[in-house]
């Protein structure tokens, strides 16, 4: 299997990836085949990251809000759901901010 294959049909949601870390992971997420939802604060630095991984063949798009903030993550995991039917990884630098805010929930629909 090739390393653009190990995700392929698969969704992540990566939050903080507007720069540093969560970029690092929005990337390789995206070389692994992933599609890749790139969540910041700063819609432009996610939107800039969604564009790298989309000029390197990959698939993302980008999406602004607050995971501190309940309303903000249920609309955020809410229109992955309906894009995309699933969210199969996340990666958060606050989890329980995440959770509390209804992903588990959201995503086992």
């Amino acid at each position: 299997m090739t390393p653009a294959a190990i995700l392929a049909d698969r969704t992540a949601l990566v939050t903080g990836a507007g720069s540093g870390i969560g970029a690092a992971i929005a990337e390789e997420l995206a070389r692994a085949g992933a599609y890749v939802l790139v969540q910041d604060l700063r819609q432009d630095a996610a939107g800039t990251v969604a564009e790298g991984i989309r000029g390197s063949g990959g698939t993302a798009a980008a999406v602004c809000g607050d995971v501190s903030n309940p309303d903000d993550v249920a609309a955020i995991v809410d229109g992955l759901l309906t894009s995309h039917g699933r969210v199969d990884q996340t990666s958060s630098y606050d989890p329980p901010r995440m959770f509390a805010g209804g992903v588990a929930n959201r995503a086992a629909m």
